[in-house]
């Protein structure tokens, strides 16, 4: 509806909303737009070491989830959670443009991200919603231009290249779509039309924010507690690149020593790895190897372990047992002891320390030629194998390191809670484990 001035005027006494909530903010020059639950837009000047107030405008009913501005500075578009998009002149404070989005079951449509695109004379309001669409709308008449119904939940998260010919988004199914704008006799004058070009799906679960660099990669962050880099140009899974910035410590492995045995933690899990040894050290410094004739001349050094003497490969690392955490939170921190009798892992809220079978047991066997089963250690972990780890111990409280003292029954922990350590934050506690 081109031309509504809003469901109420601004009052002009706002004191500048510092009470309010702020749901979207976004910059443009030396001034902040900040779209806020009560209905405003509120303007503040960004100063060397200061953040001014300046005015709001025109106040709506319902609230302000998603900001933007345009090109030109003059328009500011805000997604409202009454299934609306809205256009703002800067100038007068005045709403100029409503956009209306398709409603379900007569329940209002969240408009969680707004896009400008184009200049005056191609303007395009992007906007993307709680019914899972992408929609394209014409910013000088308000008419829609296209809509993509792509997504299973809500569309939270848009990126646009710099050239504004390629739009990703993304949202509660996890699912990164890409968009691309093509040219054609007929859309040429409205500045073309979009086609999907690609789907990724590597996070697991709902992504929350999306990022382009001028390097050329897409990142992506979300719930799962993963930073993903991906390539524009190859758009695929095997390109992309994970990361942990989060976690509660940077060593995702450990090695026991004694045992051979490596453990990996990812988010939910702690996987379990026997390492094979090779009857001959390999050395770099080995004639036979790196200088005349030998088997890696003329090519880089290979990093697999294999005999030097007869080249025979070494057995295939075994992954032996996998232990995954219950419910919504991810694993901080984890450790073994160096002979792989005693492993300790935390989240948040809780730690865990589990007893594990060795090669020479009776049960040994287990161990790395096992059947695959299901079995619950406790309410909170599981394992996906006929190992079963014995809980030696439970905590009501998360850490952000674990450690094994050399003796290997000995655990140190830093606290990430005043449980236990008689002060106001964390600490550091130190406990004796027994082997059952």
């Amino acid at each position: 509806d081109k031309g509504d001035d809003g469901d109420s005027s601004d009052d002009g006494d706002d004191d500048g909303g510092e009470s309010e909530r702020e749901t979207g903010v976004v910059a443009r020059g030396q001034v902040l737009a900040a779209a806020c639950e009560d209905g405003h837009v509120r303007l503040y000047a960004i100063g060397a070491d200061t953040i001014q107030y300046l005015r709001s405008l025109s106040r709506q009913d319902g609230r302000l989830l998603s900001i933007a501005w345009d090109h030109s500075g003059r328009f500011i578009v805000a997604g409202c959670a009454d299934s609306t998009i809205r256009k703002f002149s800067v100038g007068d404070g005045r709403c100029v443009m409503r956009l209306t989005t398709d409603d379900y079951r007569a329940r209002s449509t969240l408009v969680w991200n707004v896009r400008f695109l184009g200049d005056d004379t191609t303007s395009t309001i992007v906007g993307t919603d709680s019914l899972g669409k992408i929609s394209f709308w014409d910013g000088r008449h308000g008419t829609l231009k296209q809509s993509f119904h792509l997504h299973l939940a809500d569309v939270l998260t848009v990126a646009v290249s710099q050239d504004e010919k390629t739009l990703y988004a993304s949202g509660v199914d996890h699912k990164i779509v890409r968009l691309e704008r093509v040219k054609s006799s007929l859309a040429d004058r409205a500045g073309g039309s979009w086609v999907k070009t690609g789907e990724l799906r590597q996070h697991s679960r709902e992504v929350r924010a999306l990022a382009l660099s001028p390097g050329g990669f897409l990142a992506s962050g979300g719930v799962d507690m993963e930073l993903i880099m991906c390539p524009v140009e190859s758009f695929d899974m095997k390109s992309c690149v994970r990361y942990h910035p989060f976690s509660g410590s940077s060593h995702c492995f450990a090695l026991a020593s004694d045992s051979n045995v490596l453990t990996y933690r990812s988010a939910k899990s702690l996987q379990f790895w026997r390492l094979e040894t090779t009857t001959t050290a390999f050395s770099l410094s080995s004639t036979s190897a790196c200088e005349g004739g030998g088997k890696t001349e003329g090519k880089p050094i290979s990093t697999d372990y294999y005999d030097i003497n007869n080249n025979t490969p070494p057995s295939v690392p075994v992954n032996f047992l996998e232990m995954k955490v219950k419910g919504h939170l991810h694993l901080h921190c984890s450790a073994i002891s160096h002979d792989a009798r005693l492993v300790a892992l935390s989240t948040a809220k809780e730690t865990w320390c589990y007893a594990l079978p060795t090669f020479d047991d009776s049960v040994g066997a287990a161990f790395y030629d096992n059947s695959k089963t299901s079995t619950t250690t406790d309410d909170s972990v599981t394992t996906d194998s006929a190992v079963r780890p014995v809980l030696c111990g439970h905590a009501h409280f998360g850490c952000s390191h674990l450690l094994f003292a050399p003796d290997g029954k000995t655990l140190v922990m830093a606290t990430t809670s005043s449980v236990g350590t008689g002060g106001g934050g964390g600490g550091i506690l130190v406990a004796s484990c027994s082997v059952p």
